[in-house]
């Protein structure tokens, strides 16, 4: 099985029913799938990807995730083609649509490890700079498996040797799950 709610859209993309798929992800609907079938797939970041046109039926059109949101990702072949899609909906065109979008396009020189400037000249950023990275265990909430909490720190090793900062977080003993949820 595909897994993840976006399952049958990674099976189609799996199985060239589709050259790409749409998923939608809050824990995991994009990328458990794309994990599942061999495929490349991607949660932007919150907020990012337009909503307008979208509808979730809802109780009298009531709204209930406001805290936890979905994002729509894109499931593919290839990582060009993620980025492809990503150019397409990270324009000025979808902006001047939907005020609430963040006008940063898409980024092909970061995207190919290039610097990237300012309309100064300025070095802004690169594909390759010092990432900081922050992980944790356990939420306190829901312990890993063995084999997450194996695959967690094997990628944290693998960032701190390849040149990143990489920091273990330690969450406050009672974290309500809400708050956690905004941070």
């Amino acid at each position: 099985t595909p897994g993840g709610s976006s399952g049958g859209e990674g099976g189609l993309v799996a199985g060239r029913c589709s050259p790409l798929g749409i998923g939608t992800d809050i824990g995991g609907s994009v990328r458990i799938p794309c994990t599942f079938c061999g495929i490349y797939g991607l949660k932007p970041t919150q907020e990012r990807v337009t909503k307008q046109g979208v509808a979730v039926s809802r109780l009298g059109d009531r709204n209930g995730q406001t805290i936890i949101k979905g994002v729509a990702g894109p499931m593919a072949h290839c990582v060009e083609d993620l980025a492809a899609v990503l150019q397409a909906w990270f324009r000025p065109s979808v902006w001047q649509r939907d005020a609430l979008l963040p006008r940063m396009p898409f980024n092909r020189d970061v995207f190919a490890g290039l610097p990237s400037t300012s309309e100064s000249g300025e070095v802004v950023a690169s594909g390759r700079r010092r990432l900081r990275v922050g992980w944790f265990r356990t939420d306190g909430w829901f312990h890993p498996c063995a084999a997450v909490e194996r695959a967690v720190e094997e990628a944290a090793e693998a960032l701190q040797k390849a040149g990143h900062e990489v920091s273990e977080v330690m969450l406050p003993a009672v974290l309500d799950g809400w708050k956690a949820a905004a941070l």
